[in-house]
């Protein structure tokens, strides 16, 4: 280049080489479509560019109005209660990721603020819960751990007993999932006996019974799939040995695990104001009382109004318990009664719950064969032996 130039480099000032190289080097990058920035200039414009990107990215503000914004700080507030010195995060960083968690893993808020509240509770989980991400990361976690103590009765009444009062009612006010289930399970007719019947305080003291209680709840693991498709349980065994108390906890359970897919069936004497759900609805009916009200209905004009609503929701709940089969009296008339529901439901595909006392040779004498026959078509088999539980009290 100094031969070209006839002149010798170290006659050229600093300036002057620093204007030829930046020259020089403009003219390759318009060449190629970019413009140069002189390298002075770029290394003040760098972290410039960085940090307009980086405030592009995070320019989301949610207001303290919001979903996302009040459940964060509800999560620290509740942090607060047992760690006083706790250092205040980004709010805003935590609405975003609680959004997250809302939006794009499809979790209710319902059932968010239900979480947080319990694992805030535990003296184990409320530890492990410093943030949003956290709770978002071991949700499920927290979410089947919390629906499996919700089903024990002691729990419930042991949680609300230590919650303030302004606490209690927010709770239950908030979770609506919980309304929904005890509008749910109030309308299935559950007898005050077994309304609080559940896998948790279900005891087998023999392995039949252990077994039994492992086929119930592995039917109840496959979720909806078989219930849509009509299939049901059959409980059989003696007198006492908790048959019952096994089809209301897979029931409940069922109801614990989807209760998004359940509701309420419409009644004609709506009370105002009475919360109202759609989905499926599900009943327990003694075969025996079912039996003796359609016998009343046929001479008594005031019973056909209560014998139509009871059959109706036999033969169209998407389930329905039907408890004690083969306890009532045999007739053609029964046969004919118990049959025609049966079979109905069968060809609806509408999943049914039986439980009985008699053996296989017994039931077919009472109910005869083809209900029978249909009945194991339906119906996946729990035999529940053992002593009768009145004797061990």
């Amino acid at each position: 280049m100094q031969d070209c130039l006839g002149v010798k480099q170290s006659g050229l000032n600093k300036c002057a080489i620093q204007g030829l190289h930046e020259c020089t080097t403009e003219g390759l990058y318009i060449r190629t479509g970019v413009t140069q920035v002189p390298s002075s200039e770029q290394t003040k414009l760098e972290p410039s560019v960085k940090t307009e990107r980086k405030t592009v990215k995070e320019r989301k503000v949610y207001s303290p109005d919001s979903l996302p914004y009040q459940l964060s700080e509800l999560l620290l507030q509740k942090i607060l209660e047992h760690l006083p010195g706790y250092k205040k995060p980004d709010i805003n960083k935590w609405a975003l990721h609680m959004d997250a968690l809302m939006r794009l893993d499809k979790r209710p808020p319902e059932e968010v603020k239900a979480v947080i509240l319990f694992a805030q509770r535990d003296p184990f989980w409320r530890a492990n819960i410093l943030s949003v991400d956290k709770l978002r990361k071991q949700y499920d976690q927290f979410n089947s751990r919390r629906l499996q103590m919700r089903a024990s009765p002691a729990y419930q009444k042991r949680q609300l007993e230590n919650m303030s009062g302004e606490e209690a009612d927010e709770y239950k006010d908030f979770s609506s999932e919980e309304n929904r289930f005890r509008a749910v399970w109030a309308s299935c007719g559950i007898p005050p006996r077994l309304v609080h019947a559940s896998f948790t305080n279900y005891k087998p003291a023999c392995p039949e019974k252990e077994m039994a209680l492992h086929k119930c709840q592995a039917f109840v693991q496959k979720g909806l799939d078989l219930i849509k498709q009509g299939n049901g349980l059959f409980f059989q065994g003696p007198v006492g040995t908790g048959k019952s108390h096994l089809a209301v906890a897979s029931l409940r359970a069922i109801l614990e695990n989807n209760i998004d897919s359940f509701g309420t069936p419409s009644s004609d004497n709506q009370i105002c104001g009475e919360p109202v759900y759609d989905g499926l609805c599900c009943s327990m009916i003694s075969v025996v009382d079912l039996l003796s009200t359609l016998r009343e209905s046929i001479n008594i004009d005031n019973s056909r109004v209560p014998a139509r609503r009871i059959l109706h929701r036999a033969r169209t709940d998407a389930i329905v318990i039907l408890d004690d089969i083969g306890a009532e009296k045999p007739s053609e008339w029964v046969e004919e009664q118990l049959y025609g529901l049966i079979d109905l439901r069968y060809r609806m595909q509408r999943s049914t719950f039986f439980t009985t006392n008699c053996t296989l040779k017994q039931l077919e004498s009472q109910i005869g064969s083809r209900i029978v026959s249909r009945i194991f078509e339906m119906c996946e088999g729990v035999k529940v032996s053992g002593q009768d539980w009145g004797k061990n009290v």
